[in-house]
């Protein structure tokens, strides 16, 4: 089974005090301040809203390109929620690479909040994409749910299972190729593995999620698909 080492990067010019905690992570000492905004980027409108974050449209002046950035307000999660979402969060988008999945360019941690700038994949997501135009040709289709399948195995084969596969978690960049994101729920298995923490969403999740039941990550993550 794989095994991730999360990496925080502070993105303030002056050094930051960290301090270990429990797992081999780290975070900011109590009395660091940071601002996203003071490291050269500009916010602009919201783009996505979750229940314990948001996602901003920004401009980062050091690359001159627009990007995502998710904002996950810590005070709104439980401490162990933080310890073992969070960070494998980011240990996975670090740690994994593909041209399906969205890529995180940098992580910061303040004191209350938790930054994901990641690549901005222009046309939304894949369920406001389906809305907005009614239906998907056959052809299109085809085309999208290869790319997601691919995506998927790739997840797979390096021993990571997502647990959150629905529409909203696909984005489509400006070429309308997929963007697998949200890794919040994803955690390292391996096949024959049982997993027994309940999350996901209700209209994907596979029927031993919602009944509380045992379940092995790969098999659920293929029944989300066909959500």
């Amino acid at each position: 089974m794989a095994t991730w080492t999360p990496v925080i990067f502070d993105l303030r010019d002056e050094p930051v005090v960290l301090k270990k905690k429990k797992g081999g992570a780290w975070k900011p000492d109590a009395n660091s301040r940071y601002s996203i905004v003071k490291h050269g980027y500009k916010l602009d409108k919201t783009i996505g809203n979750g229940l314990f974050s948001k996602i901003k449209l920004a401009y980062c002046e050091k690359t001159n390109k627009k990007v995502a950035i998710k904002i996950i307000y810590k005070n709104k999660l439980r401490p162990e929620v933080q310890d073992e979402y969070l960070d494998a969060e980011v240990a996975i988008m670090q740690n994994l690479e593909h041209p399906g999945m969205i890529e995180l360019y940098e992580a910061a941690e303040s004191v209350n909040n938790l930054y994901l700038v990641m690549e901005l994949a222009e046309n939304g997501d894949l369920l406001d994409y389906i809305l907005k135009h009614g239906y998907l040709s056959e052809e299109e289709a085809r085309r999208i749910f290869r790319q997601i399948l691919d995506v998927v195995k790739y997840c797979h084969d390096n021993y990571i299972c997502h647990r959150d596969i629905k529409c909203e978690n696909v984005l489509l960049d400006e070429e309308l190729n997929v963007k697998l994101t949200d890794f919040g729920f994803s955690c390292p298995t391996s096949e024959g593995d049982l997993l027994t923490q309940r999350c996901g969403s209700y209209a994907y999740a596979a029927p031993e999620i919602l009944d509380g039941d045992p379940y092995e990550g790969f098999k659920t993550d293929i029944w989300s698909m066909d959500g």
